[in-house]
């Protein structure tokens, strides 16, 4: 485990409405790799609701997100009716993230947001990934990095699994999976975890160990 100094992290704040009651019970997280060497990233949170109403939260993404992707995003609640989501962008990195025409609800709902993400670059040529922090314990999550590695459907994944490198500021278990997409296997590292304690700073450095180094780099801090 190697510790550095990350930028600002995604933060997931709720607003209340009255005695709200609400816990986070999956966090579900994936990069993909795009051909712009940035990272298309989906965010998936279930909320589930003891008492009172919500209606939505605001988001403070990182230096290096771009607009979240509005049409894309949306909320399923109680796991039957799809609404839509109202994004609405706040300030320089921040949004809120409301249920369209003041939609309210109780019990659980899972909204789905997605945004192009361009990391910082080190000078060996890893790319830090900042990790959502939240604001209580997340009972369950799971984070994705999906590469632009094929890999054959019955292709041994330790041939691959040390093309990449991966760094994490906390200790976790990182394991190799195949990602079966519709046009084809690719091959992916994933972190699964349980009861992640509220306000916690996390990154992950991402590191192609057949590629130079990029010539966008800064210089970085460890300790």
């Amino acid at each position: 485990m190697r510790k550095w100094i990350v930028g600002c992290l995604l933060a997931l704040v709720i607003l209340p409405c009255g005695a709200l009651d609400v816990e986070i019970k999956l966090v579900d997280i994936e990069f993909k790799m795009t051909s712009e060497h940035n990272f298309l990233t989906t965010l998936d949170v279930k909320w589930e609701v003891q008492s009172s109403t919500m209606g939505g939260f605001y988001l403070q993404v990182p230096e290096g997100v771009e607009n979240i992707i509005g049409e894309q995003s949306y909320a399923i609640l109680n796991a039957r009716t799809r609404v839509k989501t109202e994004v609405t962008k706040v300030g320089p990195s921040r949004y809120d993230i409301d249920l369209e025409n003041g939609i309210r609800f109780s019990g659980s709902a899972i909204f789905h947001l997605e945004y192009y993400y361009d990391p910082t670059t080190l000078e060996d040529g890893s790319q830090v990934l900042s990790i959502v922090g939240w604001d209580q314990l997340v009972e369950s999550q799971r984070i994705t990095i999906i590469t632009d590695t094929a890999i054959e459907e019955n292709g041994a994944l330790d041939l691959l699994a040390d093309k990449y490198s991966i760094q994490t500021t906390w200790d976790a278990r990182v394991e190799p999976v195949k990602i079966y997409l519709p046009n084809g296997t690719l091959l992916g590292y994933r972190i699964e975890e349980d009861n992640v304690p509220d306000h916690t700073s996390r990154g992950i450095a991402f590191k192609n160990n057949v590629k130079p180094a990029t010539e966008k780099t800064v210089a970085f801090a460890f300790r």
